[in-house]
C-alpha cells in the first residue's frame, strides 16, 4: 500500500475530529452492505485512529442531524483509492 494512503487516514481522522462528525458511519454493520475490502479496510482504520479521541467524546451526544456527505462517505471514497492502488500493485508485480 502506497504511503500516501496510509498517512492520508490519520488527516481523515482529524478532519473528523475537526468537524466535530460522527463516526457512526464508519460501524463495521454499515460496511457488510457493501462488502468492498478497500472500503471496509478505511473503514476500520478510521475506527481505530478515533478510538481513543478525547475529541470525540467531547461531542458523543451531539444534537446535529446529519454530518456532511463527505464525511459519511469517507470509506467508500478513498477505499476505491486504496483497492485501486492494491491492484495496481498486483499488476506490476505479476509481470
Amino acid at each position: 500500500m502506497p504511503a500516501s494512503s496510509e498517512g492520508g487516514g490519520h488527516r481523515r481522522a482529524m478532519t473528523v475530529e475537526a468537524t466535530k462528525s460522527s463516526q457512526k458511519p464508519f460501524d463495521p454493520r454499515i460496511q457488510e452492505i457493501r462488502p468492498h475490502p478497500g472500503q471496509i479496510a478505511c473503514a476500520a482504520n478510521l475506527r481505530k485512529l478515533l478510538e481513543h479521541s478525547e475529541i470525540m467524546v467531547s461531542h458523543a451526544d451531539c444534537s446535529k442531524v446529519q454530518d456532511a456527505y463527505s464525511m459519511r462517505c469517507m470509506p467508500q471514497v478513498h477505499g476505491t483509492f486504496r483497492g485501486r492502488s492494491i491492484m495496481q500493485s498486483r499488476s506490476r508485480n505479476a509481470r
